[in-house]
């Protein structure tokens, strides 16, 4: 394989890619229009928007500039300093303007399917 010689990474961000994003990562590109404050936060989604994942460096909410394809969504908070993840109480609306308030500031990711 390729990392012959190499040790595996076994970071907290690693396991949760190969755990809920490793069959659509590749299919994901940039999104800069969906998120508001685009110096500290940014968004990835594939072409139909039914994966999205977003990364939000600070605040108390993730605030969208512009809707989603889908009206709703099934969020899974990450924290990448300690691997813990939360599910979203119920399913969240992303239309323009939209705000989903994070669990705690230290959930800067959230992946939305």
């Amino acid at each position: 394989g390729q990392s012959q010689g190499a040790e595996a990474d076994t970071t907290a961000l690693d396991t949760f890619v190969r755990e809920h994003l490793s069959a659509v990562l590749m299919k994901m590109t940039p999104r800069d229009n969906l998120l508001a404050d685009a110096a500290r936060n940014w968004c990835l989604a594939d072409e139909r928007y039914d994966s999205v994942l977003v990364y939000s460096l600070g605040g108390d909410a993730i605030n969208f500039a512009a809707p989603l394809k889908r009206r709703r969504y099934a969020a899974l908070w990450f924290d990448p300093r300690t691997g813990k993840t939360t599910a979203a109480a119920a399913p969240v609306s992303v239309d323009k303007g939209a705000a989903i308030r994070k669990p705690s500031r230290g959930a800067p990711a959230a992946g939305l399917k």
